[in-house]
């Protein structure tokens, strides 16, 4: 899943490199972006659901933003939409 999910990211940058004029992808395609992202990688996610059953719902979320590749990720796109 972590190598299919790098490999889809690096397409996507490249894509939003693709259109020269120099403008990052608008706050739409963002929020697409991101609501995608969750719903293919987060929504079943066995590690969510095990840290949240296990530790609670603050460390489950915890841990997906600062350990797993996909929150990073939506880190990343949270920037760009501050």
């Amino acid at each position: 899943m972590t190598k299919l999910f790098l490999i889809r990211l690096k397409n996507r940058k490249e894509n939003e490199r693709g259109t020269g004029d120099g403008v990052s992808m608008n706050r739409k395609k963002l929020i697409e972006e991101v609501g995608e992202i969750l719903d293919t990688y987060c929504k079943d996610c066995f590690l969510k659901a095990q840290n949240r059953k296990e530790f609670g719902k603050a460390y489950a979320q915890t841990f997906c933003i600062n350990k797993c590749t996909v929150g990073e990720t939506l880190k990343e796109y949270g920037k760009r939409l501050s």
